[in-house]
């Protein structure tokens, strides 16, 4: 590992640690966030105005992966300030990232247009993914919205068992030859539409590698 690669994860550390921090012992910044702060937790102005945009600053920096569990972290008003937080851009990667004990929370504060506009970047077995997690009557709704041709494809994928790869990513197995070298035929997996995220994701929230 490189010693830029170390200093760069040093830091996302730091800054997920913060933000879990400033969220979970000043009740000011979140009930600020949520619109709900008091006259009781009214303090300086201008220290909670820096905390505030400490904490959007924090948000800005962290990648999806600390942000999920940075809300995974958090108690549940100040998950909800943080989602609040998350950009429309980064919340389908955030959803991915984070464990299923919280995906209720925070699909409970979005409408049906603000999911699928979560969902549009990502790739389509990345949606599949999300859409097979989702309650069943949340899931037909999503659908319905979606054009024929995509509603289809998803369709098809979604027929996969539940839990199999097969469900949850599209592959083709190719086998690599090495030229001019002793080792043995690589195997490996790809194809265009093809990502490994919703599989990594899985593996993280089950504590593989850890």
């Amino acid at each position: 590992m490189s010693v830029l690669h170390k200093k760069s994860a040093r830091l996302r550390d730091e800054e997920r640690a913060r933000l879990i921090w400033l969220l979970s012992t000043d009740k000011a910044v979140t009930s600020a966030l949520l619109g709900k702060l008091t006259l009781a937790e009214r303090y300086d102005e201008g220290t909670l105005a820096d905390d505030l945009a400490e904490v959007e600053m924090l948000v800005s920096h962290l990648p999806p992966p600390d942000l999920a569990d940075a809300l995974e972290a958090l108690p549940y008003d100040a998950r909800t300030a943080l989602w609040c937080l998350v950009p429309d851009d980064k919340r389908g990667e955030v959803l991915l990232e984070a464990s299923e004990n919280v995906w209720g929370d925070l699909i409970d504060k979005m409408s049906d247009p603000e999911l699928l506009q979560a969902m549009q970047p990502l790739d389509i077995d990345e949606q599949v993914y999300l859409l097979q997690h989702l309650p069943r009557n949340l899931t037909g709704r999503l659908l319905a919205t979606l054009p024929a041709e995509k509603r289809a494809r998803i369709r098809q994928i979604m027929r996969y068992a539940d839990n199999s790869v097969g469900s949850i990513m599209e592959f083709e197995v190719i086998t690599v030859r090495p030229i001019s070298c002793s080792l043995p035929p690589v195997t490996s997996c790809c194809s265009a539409s093809w990502s490994c995220r919703p599989f990594c994701s899985m593996m993280r929230r089950s504590g593989w590698g850890r």
